[in-house]
């Protein structure tokens, strides 16, 4: 029995403490409510301070995509994410990205523009948010593009092609 003790009570604290930092590092995503319907704003309307659940419609640019791979974890699997900038609607010569949207749904082949409305969760475009430092240099080798200095990410929950 003191054996069993022996293993039992730190592997009980072990896990403990584990799952405590597990809540602390990912409240944000446990305790949000998810985003099937968001606050209508425009491009440049969208704050990552301020608004968490957006629908904005605008001209997505395929010309400078990247691809991000997520490793799989306990609570998400493994895929691939595609990450582009969003314009205004019908602007195809825009270069200051202000919101950058992240999905799972690919990009069309061989189309350049789309006119979409997003919906889903803003956040600031910042390393921890899954936005490296280089992102904006693979951004402007490919195609001139840069951000602002208030540019947020936008990870999709639904995306309709189109403006609404």
């Amino acid at each position: 029995m003191k054996r069993l003790l022996a293993f039992a009570i730190p592997f009980v604290i072990v896990f403990i403490i584990g799952s405590a930092a597990y809540v602390i590092v990912n409240r944000d995503a446990l305790l949000a409510p998810a985003c099937e319907t968001g606050e209508p704003l425009a491009v440049t309307e969208v704050d990552g301070l301020t608004h968490t659940c957006v629908t904005v419609a605008g001209m997505a640019h395929y010309s400078a995509v990247i691809k991000q791979r997520q490793p799989g974890s306990l609570t998400t699997a493994a895929g691939t994410r595609y990450l582009f900038p969003l314009f205004m609607p019908h602007d195809t010569e825009g270069r200051a990205i202000r919101v950058l949207v992240r999905t799972e749904r690919p990009p069309e082949d061989l189309v350049t523009f789309e006119l979409m409305t997003v919906t889903g969760r803003v956040r600031m475009a910042t390393p921890e948010n899954g936005i490296a430092y280089d992102v904006e240099t693979i951004f402007g080798s490919k195609s001139d593009y840069f951000f602002t200095d208030e540019t947020v990410v936008l990870d999709a929950t639904g995306i309709e092609s189109g403006v609404n």
